[in-house]
């Protein structure tokens, strides 16, 4: 305790009768007095709760804890804070998080039943006497390391930055808020700013850097009495700025590619921000400009129902949240205030498809309303943190629904169905000999320092009049280059090259390139005559995508390849490619088949292979010999099954793939009977 009262700065006014003080509890009672009365910085006003907020709080009472989509679980008397009844460690992670607090808080704020305070303190000195403690089979959980395990360092960010000031000023007047619990409180407050402090505790390029940069920078502005405040305070902040330059590109994109942990670095920067400007705290001159494109991100990720794509280790995130709260920071932004005003208000996008040129990512979009189509295609590094085996994968979304979809997100644990998300199979690219792509093992491919693509287009000048489209089964645009981008009025294009391995040994072998084209009017007659039945034209088809799989092996040996559409439907159907009572011949596609969805009264897909020599097979909800056709509900441990469509083909030496994206609506009649 004496080295607690050594660390404050008593000289400050109103601390005298802390430093005058006899014993360590006059001290303490001193030191309480100070704390409920000061006005500086500024408190944090308790949210008062909801119904529902009362609701879980008084199932904390009764140590009832729902984490992590999980189902309620009861805790005894006693919290042990490692208990993990679902032998998950996210569960156990997150009831150290203690965001439980801020419900016990929002319900006595709004109730002022002391009940709630009670068991606030009570949980508040368990803690802090249990930890640290191991959890689960890898990690340490407090503000201290154990030999052998992983420190949880963004938790102690997630308490500073989140959870603990919301509950420290919520329950400071209350009489249940003991001086005791108060000066446990605030020694506990110390010791996690010289935990964050320690150099091997700030993991920067990731958003863990961004949540403990952030925690310690609100410890150091909120409790100035320390000595060290300030110390903590400068040294937070410039670990913020510096994470903008390490951990986001030029084109406003977050090193782990995700836009849910995007969010969370976005979020932490703002917050810092925040707590600034109401503390009367400066920041560096071009904090503020350095968040303006990663808001901008969302706007160019943005899909018809307002969500951004669920890339890597993210769900589909809520692209029109953020934009609103992008437009408070930024009221210039007049394509953020369309967006978020469903084109009420504001001015739609200069653009309308778009390139990231850093993250890799081709969006190819016909506008900016609910009713207009969506595909993106990724191209890029691997990511710093989260990543899936998925280059080259392709999202589509048409009439109001996302139907060549992506498993996003799953539970973190160790199971098969974690394995599915993570894989190459559980995504809309392409398999070699059964083998998944490998990038987890070439750290090389994992952060980009240049662009993705040679300019801003993708394309030479002298190549942009080259593009042209051969319905054999091939895409050429001039002389080959890795990765091209180009955007016109009547279409765009994008390719992309995968050539670190497949397998666990990451046999380099295969080199697959896709290049994805996006005709803007619809503009091929035998196309249209090949996906509509008896003379019913789809007649509101307008756009129309084409995918090219071009792979190259470096043998000459026979290979097998498997392009996988994981389609969000009830159900898919393969049908004959002659539709009888066509006006004029059908080009022989050499499949002799095409394939579509059909859920009625919603939007729906035609797949028509174009390349010779192609097998389908539709897969849903496989469990063995692999997980297939599943796709993520966002609850813990919760799939349902989806068709997903595997078209196979073997060969030697260059095999060509090809296949035909054609989204028809709602309206239109059900091609498939």
């Amino acid at each position: 305790m004496k080295e607690f009262f050594q660390s404050l700065n008593l000289d400050l006014p109103g601390l005298e009768a802390v430093r005058e003080a006899k014993d360590a509890q006059a001290a303490s009672e001193a030191l309480a007095t100070y704390m409920k009365a000061r006005q500086k910085p500024k408190p944090i006003v308790a949210e008062k709760g909801t119904a529902r907020d009362v609701t879980l709080a008084d199932q904390v009472l009764e140590h009832v804890f729902t984490f992590v989509g999980c189902k309620p679980f009861k805790l005894p008397e006693r919290i042990a804070w490692n208990e993990d009844p679902y032998d998950y460690d996210q569960w156990a992670i997150a009831l150290n998080r203690h965001s439980h607090w801020v419900t016990l808080a929002r319900a006595y704020a709004a109730t002022a039943d002391e009940k709630y305070a009670r068991e606030f303190v009570s949980q508040l000195l368990s803690w802090i006497e249990a930890m640290p403690v191991p959890i689960g089979r890898g990690f340490a959980e407090g503000v201290s390391d154990l030999p052998g395990r992983t420190a949880l360092t963004l938790d102690a960010g997630i308490r500073m930055g989140q959870t603990w000031f919301p509950a420290y000023y919520a329950f400071l007047h209350s009489p249940s808020f003991t001086t005791e619990a108060h000066v446990a409180m605030l020694k506990s407050f110390r010791d996690h700013a010289l935990y964050l402090m320690e150099p091997a505790h700030f993991r920067t390029g990731g958003n863990w850097a961004a949540m403990e940069a952030y925690g310690l920078f609100r410890i150091g502005v909120m409790l100035p009495e320390f000595k060290d405040a300030a110390l903590w305070r400068d040294t937070a902040l410039a670990r913020l700025r510096g994470e903008m330059d390490a951990q986001v590109y030029p084109d406003g994109a977050q090193v782990e590619l995700t836009p849910g942990y995007h969010h969370v670095s976005l979020g932490n920067f703002l917050w810092a921000a925040d707590v600034a400007r109401e503390n009367d705290v400066p920041i560096p001159a071009d904090y503020m400009a350095r968040l303006e494109p990663m808001f901008d991100y969302y706007a160019r990720l943005w899909m018809p129902h307002g969500q951004a794509p669920a890339l890597n280790d993210s769900g589909w995130h809520p692209a029109v949240r953020v934009l609103q709260d992008g437009l408070k920071h930024f009221p210039g932004r007049d394509d953020f205030r369309f967006l978020v005003s469903g084109g009420k208000e504001g001015a739609p996008p200069t653009y309308t498809s778009c390139f990231f040129p850093y993250a890799g990512w081709a969006v190819m979009r016909t506008g900016w309303t609910k009713a207009d189509k969506y595909l993106l295609f990724d191209v890029g590094p691997f990511g710093a943190g989260h990543q899936h085996e998925d280059k080259l994968h392709i999202i589509l979304h048409a009439f109001g629904k996302t139907i060549l979809t992506e498993p996003g997100n799953y539970s973190y644990d160790r199971s098969a169905w974690r394995a599915y998300v993570l894989s190459t199979r559980g995504h809309n690219t392409v398999m070699v000999d059964g083998q998944e792509q490998h990038r987890r093992a070439v750290r090389g491919t994992w952060v980009t320092k240049e662009r993705v693509s040679p300019t801003d287009d993708g394309l030479p000048t002298d190549e942009k009049r080259r593009i042209r489209l051969s319905v054999g089964g091939s895409l050429s645009v001039g002389e080959r280059s890795p990765t091209r981008w180009l955007t016109r009025a009547d279409f765009d294009f994008a390719e992309g090259t995968y050539a670190d391995g497949y397998g666990p040994k990451n046999d380099r072998t295969v080199t697959h390139r896709r290049q994805v084209l996006f005709v803007k009017p619809f503009g091929v007659p035998w196309l249209a005559t090949a996906v509509h039945r008896q003379g019913d034209a789809l007649q509101n088809q307008t756009d129309y995508w084409i995918v090219v799989d071009v792979l190259e092996p470096s043998d000459q040996a026979e290979h097998r390849y498997d392009a996988l559409f994981h389609l969000d439907a009830e159900s898919v159907s393969i049908e004959p490619t002659e539709p009888p009572g066509a006006e004029k011949p059908v080009p022989k596609l050499g499949t002799g088949f095409w394939i579509a969805t059909c859920d009625p009264g919603k939007g729906n897909l035609a797949l028509v292979p174009l390349a010779p020599g192609m097998a389908a097979e539709i897969v849903k909800g496989q469990e063995k010999p692999v997980v297939q056709g599943w796709l993520p509900t966002g609850r813990h441990n919760e799939l349902r099954p989806i068709p997903t469509v595997a078209l196979t083909k073997r060969g030697a030496g260059r095999t060509v793939m090809a296949y035909a994206l054609v989204p028809f609506g709602p309206d239109a009649r059900c091609p498939v009977t």
